[in-house]
């Protein structure tokens, strides 16, 4: 309830100050997007905070495993960073083009770029997902 209502009131407030109301290519998302990236990593951390409070409290499990988690997001910013500027380059190539391609491409470009550097890593979810699809296909 408190991430839904911080989120409306961050939404609120952030789309008068990001963006130009008055166009649609440059509009207020981007207000909308950092109030809606802003309370759901409040909400995680706070999340995180209440499972390693109970946890700690249950039977012979001592915690999380803080380092994994906190090595995980690290790597997993990393490849996103990269990724990010991967997309923004293929945009810059194919400035000009017709929006859907640029779509395509920038998602396929993207996605190849954090999924490789994510196996690079060492990040096991990214290991298991090719594992876990090759698998639904052989059925």
């Amino acid at each position: 309830t408190l991430a839904m209502i911080s989120n409306i009131i961050l939404s609120a407030v952030l789309i008068r100050l990001i963006g130009d109301p008055n166009s649609l290519a440059h509009g207020p998302f981007a207000g909308l997007a950092l109030a809606n990236a802003a309370t759901t990593l409040i909400e995680a951390l706070a999340l995180w905070w209440l499972l390693r409070k109970r946890i700690g409290q249950v039977g012979r499990i001592a915690g999380i495993n803080d380092s994994y988690i906190i090595f995980g997001a690290t790597r997993t910013f990393l490849a996103s960073s990269v990724m990010g500027a991967g997309v923004l380059g293929v945009l810059q190539l194919l400035q000009g083009s017709h929006q859907l391609i640029q779509a395509v491409v920038g998602a396929g470009v993207g996605a190849a770029i954090f999924f490789g550097l994510a196996v690079i890593l060492g990040l096991e979810e990214a290991k298991a997902i090719p594992r876990i699809v090759l698998r639904k296909l052989r059925r």
